[in-house]
């Protein structure tokens, strides 16, 4: 059953939001609804709610709704303002509800309390949500919907927060439309305009996207907030085949199989070893990881096998040195890189595992083992160009594989923000938000290394965008990705191994085909100089631009990667720069 928070401080609206709500079809939906006032309980007494009910005809709509259930009308508290604690008290009330899903209502009030506290500037900023910060506490990771009546000014202004919160000192909740982690909008006046007896579109949507999740989460036997997050320990990704992985760890974790862990380099094959130790009965104990590339075989046995007290080995501890397996003992050890190993390690790897003991250097007597082995490798199991011996591989256990990168697309913005948003809190620098164009154009690329690589751009893209609150195309970082995969190519009918020295209209046929990178003005300039930059932006307005002396929104952004507006400024600093006015 999937539990709706409904939170007002006005009656009116919670009973209209009801009403929609209540008129969803039994057989689709199983619905229970925590309607929760928000006023002062002086004024809103139990005795008055009584009579708006008995008014209002809830009574009737409760009978009527036999697919939704709700407690009375709840009166907690004052809406405006709304201190730490009060937030943490109607937080508290929704969880022990184990609602999923929050419709509250945004506007901040403006009684003489609330003008004291905030500047004009503040006050009109109509999305500061009761529980904006929801999502950032622990106790609460489902969806935040902010109901407003003034959508337009709010989308506006929440985009412009960092300037008010540089004149103001007071900081909003910024607005991440397409991430479903933070608070998003739905237009309360719509809602309340919706004929008796039909559910507006949006809260059908948000119950359809509520229930979809539930049912998945039953599917793969995860946690709601999984599904709903695209967070499983370390790992992030809402992909179909990421979800499917996170289900496939949680019940391998609940087992001492061995597992091997398979993916390209970059994937994130160590972080899959560690959701295994932390999901399982040994998470408490150790966890050590050993990577076997390019390890001599001296090593390899002073490492893995360890040193028996007064060995008489050189260099060795006197009083001895357990090897890897032992320090793992009774918990979970990672052996990285197993593809790696050469034919003699394979060997006596092998042993170690089919025996389940192992013994030291000097010793008489075996150790038994009592140690969870999880292994991976980046290079293919099966002959010709799989080198792991056939006993050794089915030795290693059960094979998992992680998808790469450019298969789950669709992660992008998630992964883009989750990356961001550790660089923010690791540097102490205020949050920064990838633009649409900006993912599109990452998404032109093929990630040879993954999630690591995506990683490493991001935050250098983090680090170039300074302030700025967004990143944007014409970053460095992102225009140094555009360009570097295919800038040494030779293509239509040119000489030369660089595009920058194609004629123009070469240029312009090879971004149609791909042959070129699709890249800003400014990056173009950078590259072959403003007077070329200059003809290649002519060339593409006479060719697409239909007799207008522009381009239309959607050629400038598929030749140039940017909004018509944006080609138009760079083209006028490139023409200011060469001295044209």
């Amino acid at each position: 059953m999937l539990r709706i928070g409904i939170i007002d401080d006005e009656i009116d609206d919670l009973v209209g939001v009801l009403r929609n709500l209540v008129t969803l079809s039994p057989a689709e939906y199983a619905l229970e609804l925590v309607p929760l006032l928000l006023a002062d309980p002086a004024t809103e007494t139990p005795q008055r709610i009584e009579q708006f009910v008995a008014e209002k005809g809830v009574r009737r709509l409760e009978q009527m709704a036999k697919c939704c259930r709700w407690p009375k009308i709840e009166v907690l508290g004052k809406l405006c303002p709304v201190n730490d604690a009060h937030r943490g008290q109607i937080l508290d009330y929704l969880i022990a509800r184990d609602v999923s899903v929050i419709l509250c209502d945004s506007w901040i009030g403006r009684d003489e309390e609330t003008k004291s506290k905030y500047p004009n500037s503040v006050l009109e900023l109509a999305g500061v949500m009761l529980l904006d910060a929801a999502e950032q506490m622990a106790r609460f990771s489902g969806n935040c919907w902010m109901m407003t009546k003034y959508k337009p000014e709010v989308s506006s202004k929440l985009f412009d927060a960092a300037s008010i919160s540089e004149a103001t000192g007071w900081k909003p909740s910024v607005f991440y439309p397409l991430d479903s982690r933070r608070p998003r909008y739905v237009d309360k006046s719509q809602i309340l305009a919706c004929k008796p007896g039909d559910c507006d579109y949006q809260l059908r949507r948000i119950a359809d996207e509520g229930l979809a999740i539930l049912k998945m989460a039953e599917a793969i036997e995860l946690p709601e907030t999984v599904v709903r997050d695209g967070r499983y320990h370390d790992l992030v990704g809402r992909h179909p085949a990421m979800l499917e992985l996170y289900g496939l760890i949680e019940r391998l974790a609940q087992t001492k199989t061995s597992v091997l862990i398979t993916g390209e380099t970059g994937t994130g094959k160590m972080l899959v070893a560690r959701a295994l130790h932390q999901a399982s009965p040994r998470s408490q104990q150790p966890y050590v990881d050993f990577n076997f590339s390019g390890i001599p075989d001296s090593l390899f046995e002073s490492e893995v096998y360890g040193h028996a007290r007064r060995s008489g080995i050189a260099g060795s501890d006197s009083g001895g040195r357990p090897g890897i397996f032992e320090q793992a003992q009774g918990g979970v050890i990672f052996l990285d890189e197993v593809g790696d190993m050469p034919q003699s390690q394979q060997v006596k790897l092998f042993l170690i595992l089919d025996r389940e003991q192992v013994r030291p250097l000097s010793a008489t007597r075996p150790v038994q083992l009592n140690v969870r082995i999880i292994s991976a490798t980046n290079q293919p199991l099966r002959p010709p160009e799989g080198r792991l011996r056939p006993e050794l591989l089915r030795r290693l256990g059960y094979v998992i594989r992680i998808p790469a990168l450019r298969e789950r697309m669709d992660d992008l913005p998630l992964l883009c923000q989750y990356f961001l948003d550790r660089y923010a809190s690791e540097n102490q620098t205020s949050p920064k938000v990838v633009t649409g164009e900006t993912i599109d154009a990452l998404s032109r690329h093929d990630w040879p290394e993954n999630v690591g690589e995506l990683k490493n751009v991001i935050e250098g893209a983090a680090f170039d965008a300074r302030n700025m609150p967004f990143i944007l195309p014409d970053n460095p970082q992102i225009r140094k990705l555009a360009s570097g995969g295919r800038g040494a190519s030779i293509g239509i009918g040119s000489t030369t191994g660089s595009f920058y020295e194609w004629p123009v209209e070469n240029i312009l046929a090879g971004i149609e085909s791909g042959e070129c990178p699709v890249q800003p003005i400014s990056a173009w300039a950078d590259g072959m100089g403003h007077p070329k930059t200059l003809q290649l932006a002519e060339a593409a307005i006479r060719k697409f631009g239909g007799g207008h002396r522009h381009l239309s929104d959607d050629d400038a952004v598929r030749l140039f990667g940017m909004k018509q507006h944006a080609l138009k400024t760079q083209v006028i600093d490139r023409r200011k720069a060469e001295g044209h006015g």
